[in-house]
């Protein structure tokens, strides 16, 4: 199936262009955090897989396109997915991309995760955008530091950032419906729903087990327009053949996700479902995956390589 992509609106396009702005020195692992390639200082707890540092730290971004199925407004919408991982330095106090610039600030290498879905609702489409910086270096920082998500619309747009400072989540809200407005709130520490798929990416080992505080995702905020504050869920990870199951299951809300991972390194993601009181919200399944330096294959001459990913 091939995936149709319309042209990203002006916010949406901005966070991609940062983004895009990668070069060797993003990529390099952190002095902070690894002594030298294949030698990580700070050692997850079952230790980084076998070729960890030569697979995320290989001057690459790793592509993942996906068929997806969005039900709004109670209908099944066919739509596609692009999760985006990679990692770069990151600055921890002021919270944004180490560019080399200088600075007194030592940086720190995350895992960035740039997650965009689209989905066409009868006349027009909705296009969502997330990021998300977990620091590689989970034992120093065991929460992710960072995230930004956008919903666009023919209606309109709204945005949240979440910075975690002083051992709490600092939310803002920006949004065109009048009940949502702007607001800034704080959150306790509490693990994300969205920074889910970088922790298993990171190491399995990270993720709890059993009932824990999770704030939900920012797009299932926005799309339903509740809040997000930390909620009780049941959290579980799982063998199934090949394949390992993350299931998150919220106590109060009935919704659950369940994400499909390759049992062994990399851990690829191979795909995931939403639901609400039992009823289906979201299905996605990989269509290609691959390594790719993407911000240097800009050229005219490299679209092309769209088709082999699915893309149009």
């Amino acid at each position: 199936m091939q995936i149709s992509f319309s042209v990203l609106t002006c916010l949406t396009a901005a966070v991609v262009t940062v983004a895009c702005d990668n070069s060797i020195h993003a990529l390099k692992p952190d002095r902070a955090t690894v002594v030298a390639v294949g030698s990580p200082s700070d050692p997850t707890p079952t230790g980084r897989p076998d070729g960890w540092d030569a697979y995320w730290y290989a001057g690459e971004a790793e592509l993942n396109t996906y068929e997806t199925v969005q039900n709004r407004y109670g209908e099944d919408r066919p739509g596609s997915a692009v999760l985006i991982f990679v990692t770069e330095p990151f600055l921890p106090e002021t919270q944004v991309k180490d560019d080399g610039a200088g600075g007194k600030e030592a940086s720190i290498s995350v895992l960035k995760l740039n997650r965009i879905e689209r989905f066409e609702t009868g006349i027009y489409d909705y296009s969502i955008m997330q990021s998300v910086f977990t620091p590689v270096s989970r034992n120093e920082y065991p929460h992710t530091l960072k995230t930004t998500t956008s919903v666009q619309d023919w209606c309109g747009q709204v945005w949240a950032q979440y910075n975690f400072r002083k051992g709490a989540y600092q939310v803002e809200h920006r949004s065109y419906f009048q009940k949502e407005g702007d607001e800034e709130l704080t959150y306790k520490a509490a693990l994300l729903e969205d920074e889910l798929l970088n922790i298993v990416r990171i190491d399995p080992a990270y993720l709890p087990s059993g009932k824990t505080q999770v704030i939900p995702s920012e797009k299932y905020g926005r799309l339903f327009h509740v809040e997000t504050d930390p909620q009780t869920a049941e959290v579980s990870f799982s063998e199934s053949g090949s394949e390992r199951v993350l299931r998150v299951e919220y106590v109060g809300s009935q919704r659950a996700l369940e994400y499909r991972f390759e049992s062994t390194f990399p851990h690829k993601l191979l795909g995931w479902t939403e639901t609400v009181k039992g009823q289906p919200m979201m299905s996605a399944k990989l269509i290609e995956s691959r390594q790719e330096p993407y911000w240097s294959q800009n050229k005219n001459s490299f679209s092309g390589m769209r088709d082999s990913l699915g893309l149009q």
